[in-house]
């Protein structure tokens, strides 16, 4: 598993100075080409798994528009955590409040379930909006899938 993670973009800024260094600091190296390769390959994994993970927060990002576009409350909505979090938390202005003043973000802070959520697979419970196709290139390609659950609005998390 780590090694799976050092093929991630944050990862990379480590490794390419590091390599740099060593090529520049004046030792030599034992096997200069082996590192300059190896150095390249982790490069363009990093880079072609950036790519594909931007293309499938790309289709994210417009299902999350979607919702602002049909105007659906933000309290009724899951993005999933990260897109939650960074529409309720990081700016709590759009968080709805309850009477007393306090946040509303469903199934954290009440027992209710948002009735639109965005899916990488169709729910047979839920109705599909929208979708939004993403291309990957090293990964299979696939959908972001708008859902609406047409159930009571408190309808049971899964």
């Amino acid at each position: 598993m780590a090694l799976l993670w050092l093929l991630y973009d944050r990862f990379l800024l480590i490794l390419l100075p590091l390599t740099l260094i060593l090529l520049l600091a004046g030792r030599s190296i034992a096997r200069p080409r082996l590192t300059i390769g190896l150095t390249a390959v982790m490069a363009a994994l990093s880079l072609l798994l950036t790519r594909d993970h931007l293309a499938f927060q790309h289709a994210l990002d417009a299902g999350i528009a979607e919702f602002d576009r049909r105007q659906i409350p933000i309290d009724q909505t899951d993005a999933g955590y990260a897109a939650n979090a960074w529409r309720q938390y990081a700016h709590p202005e759009h968080t709805p409040r309850d009477a007393a003043g306090r946040p509303v973000v469903p199934s954290f802070t009440t027992s209710d379930a948002p009735r639109f959520q965005l899916s990488d697979c169709p729910l047979p419970a839920a109705q599909t909006l929208a979708t939004f196709a993403y291309q990957r290139w090293l990964a299979p390609s696939g959908r972001v899938y708008l859902l609406h659950f047409p159930q009571d609005w408190n309808r049971p998390p899964r």
